[in-house]
């Protein structure tokens, strides 16, 4: 078996429609609470300058945080819930029942606010990146804060789950909360490029999507075998053998 990992996106929208299964509780609530709690004590140019953001943002999220446990706003599923390029590139709207119980075994997303969800729990839209330098009462930073904990979780899964490798389909950003000398598994870490004109490119955006194709194309294939992951074709991407390794899985696409 393998275990998923993926990021968030700074987008979200709470999901209106009907989902076919019951949400599920975050397991990092207290941990949840402390965060919001500090954030909650911030003014409005406090929390524009701790984020960079503009003065939109600064009102919509001054807002989330102030009425975050309001029980009159609905949470909704994290799959359904993040609303960025890997989870468009997941598109869990389309998924079914199956789907969603594999997922649910299988696929964790790290959070700067939640810590590690799955993604049938219930969560509110925020804005809290993993790099953060968020002082709580015994942490600075909240690396320090999540280390040990999402660590210790997904060391866990790993083991509730059967499971012996990790797909890293997550950025370096949010990958590095873990302590991966402490994690029983093998690791493999994917890159995907487009071709251009005979040169190989990165491309954040297209990147960010194939990770979210790729954790779907292995949720709604339940796929055990990271062998079978070479096979993966979305949206026209292909197997480089020739630069793979075998925890370095690189997948390129041609663009005419």
């Amino acid at each position: 078996m393998m275990l998923l990992i993926v990021s968030p996106s700074k987008t979200m929208e709470s999901y209106c429609q009907n989902f076919p299964f019951e949400m599920t509780k975050p397991q990092f609530v207290q941990e949840t609470k402390e965060l919001v709690g500090i954030l909650q004590k911030m003014s409005k140019s406090e929390l524009s300058t701790f984020m960079s953001l503009s003065d939109k943002l600064t009102e919509q999220n001054y807002q989330r945080f102030q009425e975050f446990f309001n029980i009159k706003i609905p949470a909704t599923p994290a799959a359904l819930t993040y609303t960025g390029e890997v989870f468009a590139g997941l598109n869990a709207k389309k998924w079914d029942i199956n789907d969603f119980d594999y997922a649910q075994s299988n696929l964790r997303i790290l959070s700067g606010l939640y810590g590690s969800l799955k993604p049938k729990d219930a969560i509110k839209p925020y804005r809290l990146e993993m790099a953060s330098r968020l002082v709580t009462s015994e942490t600075v930073g909240l690396y320090q804060f999540w280390s040990e904990k999402i660590t210790s979780a997904l060391s866990k899964d790993l083991k509730s789950t059967k499971s012996n490798i990790i797909c890293n389909l997550a950025s370096e950003e949010y990958f590095k909360v873990l302590k991966t000398k402490n994690i029983k598994a093998t690791i493999i870490d994917f890159e995907f490029y487009e071709i251009r004109n005979g040169k190989r490119t990165f491309v954040s955006f297209s990147a960010k999507q194939a990770r979210g194709l790729m954790a779907s194309y292995i949720v709604r294939n339940s796929i055990e075998n990271p062998e079978l992951l070479k096979d993966f074709k979305e949206n026209d991407y292909m197997w480089d053998a020739e630069t793979s390794t075998p925890t370095n899985f690189k997948f390129l696409k041609f663009i005419s």
